[in-house]
């Protein structure tokens, strides 16, 4: 929903009615109207809906709630070339705990072991494509699609109560003190085996190598 967006090659002729060959995938959604998927039922005076309506086609603020509480919608970027941004990519440091946590990732996807890791083991090093602007896919591009799992899919609801401040929750906010807070989402997949986390299977292996 976020990247696929009307092929500027081959437009649809009913934008209502696009048909495959109209789409593309990687683009990055020029249209998305993100901000007004969460409020277009509001009313139009109130601040709520001031505030969505603002941002502009084609971008995305994943940290609205829980972190910043900063109104910086960044554009959806596109996947492309990735070949081409290794190139250009540099090699940061991760823990050794990463490193290995990469390697099994690695692994369970088909790729070599090693792939995109450098430096030592006691100071080991990670390059990705750098696709996101914001640097949320520094660990590379599977580690963040996992993230949008949690803050947009399937598990949001146990990251809600961790945010410093859940503004659905405010009782609960107050009561542990405006504090974030760790929870263990694989721990809890391993146990629920109807988790989206664990299709396909391949997913499922991914999440438990983790």
């Amino acid at each position: 929903m976020c990247h696929t967006a009307f092929n500027p090659n081959r437009p649809p002729k009913n934008p209502a009615e696009p048909n495959w060959e109209n789409l593309d995938s990687h683009i990055g959604s020029q249209y998305f109207r993100e901000g007004m998927l969460f409020g277009f039922d509001m009313p139009k005076d109130s601040f709520a809906w001031q505030y969505l309506h603002n941002q502009s086609p084609g971008t995305s603020e994943t940290t609205r709630f829980p972190t910043d509480f900063i109104n910086g919608p960044i554009l959806i970027n596109s996947i492309y070339r990735l070949n081409d941004r290794l190139k250009l990519a540099h090699a940061d440091r991760i823990s050794p705990e990463q490193k290995v946590m990469m390697q099994s990732i690695n692994k369970h996807l088909g790729l070599p072991e090693n792939d995109g890791i450098g430096g030592t083991d006691a100071e080991p090093t990670y390059r990705s494509p750098r696709v996101l602007s914001t640097g949320a896919d520094s660990m590379g591009l599977v580690i963040a699609g996992t993230r949008v799992y949690v803050n947009e899919g399937s598990g949001h609801k146990d990251w809600l109560p961790t945010w410093a401040l859940n503004p659905y929750d405010l009782k609960g906010s107050r009561e542990r003190g405006f504090k974030q807070e760790e929870f263990n989402i694989l721990g809890k997949i391993r146990k629920d085996p109807k988790a989206p986390g664990c299709r396909p299977r391949l997913a499922c292996r991914t999440w438990r190598s983790t």
